[in-house]
């Protein structure tokens, strides 16, 4: 895999100087598309699911996009095809189990495919769903707004209610299998400030479980004024962890991590350390991780998170605002004690000389970590990285991993129970054929928060040259989407 040279610094976690980690860009970052969720079900398999917002017509919409690579994320070619949801309709959610085979949803519709988008079956959910995950080909979880969750056996051609014991919005799962699942829930409650800006803050966070597929739910103490994205549980389902965040402004969140080893009984504040740089304009101030998109952890000492920093916003020459952000990782080999982490350094911007001449990563909104060294994240202007880790002996791996072809490779033993052939144990999960090991046996992790950016990030405007009322349209919709399904933030 080529390496990208990033003024970043990616240290790799507790590495010898044989190992090479980093984020490096894949393609995109200057499209017109805004990508908010990904499946990647194989190493060059990758489905990426989108919109970009139509201004040439009176009224204003969103047009999905769903895409596919076979190259691992470095290209992409476009199935929608077909494919049409009701007005307005946006595929916030992507699942495949291989390069054929796989689901799209958003709001009340689930489309299926079995030919790589060639055809597409359409299939109604009974709710707003907010995420799903499939086992197999046939049976499946969703879950969505006002406590709405449902079960179906047959690829979504009929569902069975299941009674979450909750009227409050369930976001993101986690399962272990059939029977042991987590769903983070919370309420978002509009609100403006003083001066009439608009404000979100979250109420009723809890983190819902299961040990008998849905029949009875236990819920956690209260996370107190804060939304809850993603979930990671390991192997006997005692330890996890949960990705919380709490609003700041329409660009940026402040993410915390919290673990468990109750099984989601009770979660205590790891303390995520989050400046990641300096920005010096006028006045220094921290540059901070504000959104987390993917989460993957080997056992309950050796974890990897990345997400998006944000740096800035400054007005390009048309007067339209340009947001900065950075791709950001964390590694740890200690339960999250201390992490290896971005370290940015100082970004200086010198006003009054124009655009500045500084990086642009464009903001993470979606998310997977197929294992502990392997993952892609997506975002805005269609942009698409990938984590690259080389090994050169089982010296530069996790614990118990071996070094196969110069990747770290998790032994079968560190799932138990041990997986079956079909499956495969990925950071202390089995993972079935086309399952992402950020939502445990499949689901992706990811977050999107809209921004009303121009083509060079956030919502992009197609039809017409981005203008600020175009641009306010844009954020409009993208923070409709960012309502009806958020991770970690992001989005």
């Amino acid at each position: 895999m080529t390496r990208l040279a990033l003024p970043t610094l990616l240290v790799a976690l507790l590495l010898p100087a044989t190992a090479l980690a980093a984020w490096t860009k894949l393609s995109g970052g200057t499209g017109q598309t805004a990508l908010i969720a990904v499946s990647a079900p194989t190493a060059t398999d990758v489905f990426a699911t989108g919109f970009t917002l139509d201004t040439s017509t009176m009224v204003p919409h969103p047009v999905p996009h769903i895409y596919a690579s076979s190259t691992g994320g470095r290209s992409f070619s476009e199935i929608t095809g077909s494919l049409s949801g009701p007005a307005f309709w946006v595929p916030t959610l992507v699942q495949f189990f291989d390069g054929q085979f796989g689901f799209v949803a958003g709001g009340k519709a689930l489309f299926v495919t079995t030919n790589r988008g060639g055809a597409w079956t359409t299939r109604t959910i009974p709710f707003n769903v907010k995420d799903m995950f499939f086992f197999d080909g046939q049976r499946g979880v969703l879950v969505g707004e006002g406590g709405a969750m449902a079960t179906t056996f047959d690829a979504g051609g009929t569902f069975n209610p299941i009674v979450s014991g909750t009227g409050v919005d369930l976001h993101r799962t986690f399962w272990l299998d059939a029977d042991h699942g987590w769903i983070s829930a919370y309420t978002e409650v509009d609100g403006t400030d003083q001066d009439g800006n608009p404000t979100v803050s979250y109420e009723d966070g809890v983190v819902l479980r299961t040990t008998n597929g849905g029949q009875s739910f236990s819920t956690s103490t209260a996370f107190a004024g804060l939304g809850l994205g993603a979930l990671f549980f390991l192997p006997g389902g005692l330890h996890g962890f949960v990705v919380a965040f709490s609003w700041i402004d329409a660009d940026r969140s402040e993410p915390s991590l919290w673990k468990t080893s109750d099984g989601g009984a009770t979660f205590s504040n790891i303390g995520l350390p989050l400046q990641v740089g300096t920005l010096d304009m006028i006045v220094s101030q921290p540059i901070n991780t504000n959104h987390l998109v993917a989460m993957s952890w080997a056992d309950s000492d050796h974890g990897h998170l990345a997400g998006s920093a944000y740096v800035t916003k400054v007005d390009d020459l048309s007067g339209n605002p340009k947001r900065y952000w950075r791709v950001v990782d964390y590694v740890t080999a200690n339960g999250g004690s201390t992490w290896t982490k971005t370290d940015l350094g100082t970004i200086t911007i010198s006003m009054g000389s124009g655009p500045p001449n500084i990086q642009n990563d464009m903001q993470m909104t979606a998310g997977t970590l197929r294992s502990f060294y392997d993952g892609l994240m997506v975002g805005e202007a269609q942009a698409v990285w990938g984590y690259d880790h080389s090994c050169a002996s089982p010296a530069d791996c996790p614990p118990s991993y071996s070094c196969t072809t110069n990747e770290c490779v998790p032994p079968a033993y560190l799932c138990n129970p041990p997986c079956s052939f079909q499956d495969t144990c990925v950071g202390g999960t089995c993972v079935p054929k086309g399952g992402d090991a950020d939502h445990g046996v499949g689901g992706d992790g990811d977050t999107y928060r809209g921004s009303g950016q121009t083509d060079d990030g956030g919502c992009s405007c197609k039809g017409v040259a981005p203008s600020p009322i175009a641009l306010v349209l844009c954020g409009a919709v993208a923070r409709a989407l960012w309502r009806r399904r958020r991770l970690a933030p992001c989005r």
